[in-house]
């Protein structure tokens, strides 16, 4: 029941004039949340999307290891020398699809800041040798 500030009059809660005066009732806000400062929702999908690209592309990087373990042929290693300086070569071959799936991952063994640990990485994955 909503009463009316000039007669008293009790009137009901739709009514927007009073009866008794024909007074006009101040219309009532709708109750809308005011927007806050910090109440942005597209940053949680922004880093959600973020954090899930971050780690499809570490899976991916480190999905290699075990790909390189399981499909890689390795030749045992040769060693040569010139007097004085000793080198060893081993070659790896791998299937035709893994150079074309894993291509970024063998960019990134050659060189740039994270190539030697990733390197280190999958020499982790590497069978141990094989004493015959």
């Amino acid at each position: 029941m909503k009463t009316c500030a000039w007669c008293g009059r009790e009137n009901a809660d739709e009514a927007t004039h009073c009866l008794g005066c024909a007074t006009q009732f101040p219309e009532t806000p709708v109750d809308a949340k005011p927007p806050q400062a910090g109440d942005w929702p597209w940053i949680k999908a922004a880093v959600a999307y973020i954090a899930a690209t971050f780690l499809a592309l570490l899976l991916y990087f480190l999905s290699f290891g075990p790909v390189r373990r399981f499909s890689a042929t390795i030749s045992p290693p040769t060693m040569t020398t010139n007097g004085t300086l000793f080198t060893t070569r081993q070659i790896v071959t791998y299937p035709r699809w893994v150079g074309i799936v894993y291509y970024p991952a063998f960019a990134i063994t050659e060189n740039g800041a994270l190539a030697d640990l990733y390197w280190r990485y999958l020499q982790w994955w590497e069978p141990p040798p094989t004493n015959n």
